[in-house]
């Protein structure tokens, strides 16, 4: 994933600022087919993601009890979602601030596949009350596509 560091990002490791190229689509795909197809098996995880309530960019997700407040700008891409952001580590503490500061506008629960092949990333989420999900994301658009 390109990963573009600005000064403070460089003054503290927890921050990071890159684009992000991917696809999102609804339906699922056998874990099994990934891997004949060479994946590799990344891992499993569960996620809330806390939608913060005013602004539709800013989001806290809590994983592996860890918070990362991010802020995603508005879609650039052509054939793919192609969007800057921004993502920090923050206590437990701040992130309970910030959501009591600006409130709730959505949460989403979802349980995580994370697969690798080639270039790409391909996430299977079992979304709760939304179903199944497979995201496709790359370092850049065109990789998408091969």
């Amino acid at each position: 994933m390109l990963i573009l560091l600005s000064q403070s990002a460089k003054k503290r490791s927890s921050y990071i600022m890159r684009y992000e190229f991917q696809i999102k689509l609804p339906g699922d795909v056998d874990p099994s087919l990934l891997v004949r197809l060479g994946a590799e098996s990344l891992g499993h995880t569960t996620s809330q993601d806390i939608y913060l309530a005013g602004d539709k960019t800013w989001r806290i997700r809590v994983e592996r009890e860890q918070y990362m407040l991010s802020q995603k700008s508005h879609d650039m891409g052509t054939h793919a979602r192609v969007k800057e952001v921004s993502e920090h580590v923050i206590p437990q503490d701040r992130a309970n601030a910030i959501i009591k500061q600006k409130g709730i506008r959505l949460i989403v629960n979802k349980v995580r596949s994370v697969y690798r092949l080639h270039h790409t990333i391909i996430t299977l989420d079992d979304v709760e009350h939304l179903g199944a999900f497979v995201e496709l994301r790359s370092s850049s658009e065109d990789e998408l596509f091969q």
